[in-house]
């Protein structure tokens, strides 16, 4: 702290002045304008003066020597405080006041300036960062960021939207290629067996029948012998078609492998599955199959059809596939061309 050279200005309680020292070489001591001064502090620079006639004291004081001054004040302390010469109360006032006006004016400026850059910086980063944990968290790719900015943010949201879109393009074509046949468009065996099993879950717990069709194209061996793959791949997707087009829109259809189909209908009683596999074996008939020949290609398919509430056992769903399956077998020793229904005990 730099040393200042001040004098000491003793001012009793009604505010008026009671002495005053004036003592160089002895009162070099540091004071800051609005410190106050305990009296022992003040008795202690009275122990220093050596020479009483270096003191000077206000006209109007009482006192005559600083002696005089401090042992009063030691009497009454109460009635004595001190402070630098030449600031006042009013001064001490104003000085509080200022103070604590540019206090408050630094703060609103300080918290002006907070939300101004929380709006151009922080607001859209945060959204960027919620939007990316959500992501995260839910694998939900359809988050998208709206922004009305005109500046850096803006392109950074929409290269944030535009990585989710491609993200979540590549995940649907994973998940096609993961669920459907390829030449078909048909589920595949894997996701029909998953469907099956939640299909015939839920009927247990309505108590609920699920019906089941196997069917197979007759003689496919022979298209694939005398017309070539080829051929053999649009008598496939010819009977694909037909498929979809006799099962109802909330039934599986999917194809399992080779010349070979199956098609689960939910909530189906016999009646209905029957109806399907019949309109399944019309359909196929009255298609014929355009290809390199001038003669378009005629198949038919045999079909076994088994409708239960599926068993709760352990494979019950495979039960009933093969209930089915021997039903097929029944329709192709019968003349094909047809449809048979299972007879075995599903319970």
């Amino acid at each position: 702290m730099t040393t200042t050279r001040r004098s000491l200005l003793a001012a009793g309680a009604d505010g008026h002045v009671l002495g005053t020292t004036n003592m160089p070489g002895l009162l070099t001591i540091p004071i800051e304008r609005t410190a106050q001064f305990k009296l022992d502090d003040f008795a202690g620079i009275a122990n220093m003066v050596t020479d009483p006639t270096a003191i000077t004291v206000h006209e109007d004081s009482p006192y005559r020597t600083l002696q005089d001054l401090v042992a009063a004040a030691r009497a009454r302390p109460e009635t004595i405080t001190y402070a630098s010469p030449g600031v006042g109360t009013d001064d001490h006032l104003q000085l509080v006041l200022l103070q604590a006006a540019t206090s408050v004016v630094t703060l609103l400026l300080l918290l002006f300036l907070s939300v101004k850059l929380q709006s151009v910086f922080t607001h859209p980063i945060m959204s960027l960062i919620r939007a990316m944990r959500e992501v995260a968290r839910t694998k939900n790719y359809r988050v998208a960021l709206e922004s009305d900015r005109r500046d850096e943010f803006r392109d950074l949201h929409e290269g944030f939207n535009a990585m989710l879109a491609d993200i979540r393009e590549r995940d649907e074509q994973l998940s096609r290629l993961a669920t459907t046949d390829a030449l078909t468009g048909l589920a595949n065996r894997r996701h029909a067996m998953d469907v099956l099993q939640t299909m015939a879950v839920r009927a247990r717990r309505k108590a609920e029948p699920v019906g089941v069709i196997m069917l197979d194209i007759d003689a496919f061996k022979k298209v694939n012998d005398l017309h070539g793959h080829p051929a053999g791949d649009l008598v496939l997707q010819a009977v694909a078609q037909v498929l979809q087009a006799s099962a109802r829109e909330y039934d599986l259809v999917a194809r399992l492998g080779g010349e070979e189909f199956l098609v689960v209908c939910d909530s189906g009683t016999l009646e209905v599955t029957t109806a399907v596999a019949e309109r399944i074996r019309a359909g196929v008939e009255a298609c014929p199959v355009e290809h390199d020949s001038d003669t378009p290609l005629h198949v038919t398919v045999s079909l076994g059809v088994c409708a239960a509430v599926p068993p709760p056992a352990a494979g019950g769903v495979e039960k009933m596939i093969r209930a089915a399956d021997k039903a097929l077998y029944r329709a192709k020793e019968a003349g094909r061309n047809r449809y048979v229904v299972a007879q075995e005990e599903m319970g």
